[in-house]
């Protein structure tokens, strides 16, 4: 799992930088000072487990807060955002986050602990995705690359790649993942198996 920060005013020195580099590795804590490197990393690596915090505001020719949120969810839906500012969020602005669902809200003000505790929050929420799931499942296996095949319009998937299909949000991805979840439940039922 990476932690994506996209804050023109931190240093990689910055107190929040580091607790999260001691909390999750420093080498899973990437910085970007200009919003659209951020959006441009997280686009590009959508099969990537990822939480976001989010300044809201950047210098004159960065997008602002509120584009890149917009931004990230054109591509993905899941992908849980903290959003962090010195400002109130009001009005429109606050109606556009939660459309664009905005995960948490928290003041630069805010102890850092507090922010360590969002993201906790955030990472049990990705450990409850189903491509999370599988994706601890398909660790504990052998053979990693043709546990699971699916044939799709004569096309074959392997387990990983059905994780990666997922976490784009293609079509197919969420049909599986919508029929994994219907299984489940079946299972869970009829007593086939048990929590």
């Amino acid at each position: 799992m990476e932690i994506i920060v996209i804050d023109d005013n931190l240093e990689e020195t910055s107190p929040l930088i580091i607790a999260l580099g001691i909390s999750y590795g420093k080498e899973y804590v990437k910085l970007f000072k200009k919003s659209s490197d951020g959006l441009a990393y997280i686009t590009s690596n959508l099969t990537k487990k990822i939480i976001v915090i989010l300044d809201i505001g950047f210098g004159v020719g960065e997008k602002n807060g509120r584009e890149i949120l917009a931004g990230i969810r054109v591509h993905n839906k899941l992908i849980p955002v903290i959003i962090w500012s010195a400002t109130d969020i009001v009005g429109d602005d606050f109606l556009e986050f939660i459309n664009n669902h905005a995960l948490f809200y928290e003041k630069k003000t805010a102890p850092y602990k507090k922010i360590i505790a969002r993201v906790k929050d955030a990472e049990h929420r990705l450990s409850l995705d189903v491509s999370t799931a599988m994706e601890e499942w398909l660790d504990e296996q052998e053979d990693k690359e043709q546990i699971l095949m699916i044939e799709e319009n004569g096309k074959s998937y392997s387990a990983q790649k059905l994780i990666e299909e997922i976490r784009l949000e293609t079509e197919f991805g969420q049909r599986v993942e919508s029929n994994i979840l219907k299984l489940t439940i079946d299972l869970l039922f009829r007593k086939k198996e048990q929590v």
